[in-house]
């Protein structure tokens, strides 16, 4: 396992296949802020954090404000927000505590990507009825 992380680096490993990432922030002393279902934001270790899974950085800021870091991280934690996994996912408490907003990436490209895929199946669907329709007349 890495153990080269800085503090307020944010973390990840592999979820759901591979398809995503769960994301913290590293405090140091092998302990990580992360949000997960069911236990919402909360600090483990990194051997927790990790479940079996290799864990990689996956941003590193030069100019990090530790003190800011961690108000943020405690302000999350006494909040105590239930994670919704479109409104309120690890990725958006790791990058509350980061960089002082919320923001998920990951939650938006699969939130398009389900979209595309709906119109996409739609089209189809109403091509084969036109078809099917033509060919009735």
């Amino acid at each position: 396992m890495n153990t080269s992380f800085l503090i307020g680096d944010k973390i990840g490993r592999p979820k759901a296949e591979g398809l995503v990432q769960h994301v913290g922030i590293y405090f140091g002393d092998h302990r990580v802020f992360h949000h997960l279902p069911g236990k919402n934001a909360h600090i483990s270790t990194l051997h927790e954090f990790a479940a079996g899974q290799e864990v990689t950085l996956s941003e590193r800021k030069t100019d990090v404000d530790i003190t800011r870091i961690n108000d943020r991280a405690i302000e999350s934690l006494r909040q105590a927000k239930p994670y919704h996994l479109t409104d309120f996912n690890c990725e958006d408490a790791a990058n509350y505590v980061l960089h002082g907003r919320i923001g998920s990436p990951q939650a938006l490209f699969w939130i398009v990507a389900a979209v595309v895929a709906l119109v996409g199946a739609g089209y189809v669907i109403y091509k084969n009825l036109q078809g099917s329709s033509a060919k009735k007349a």
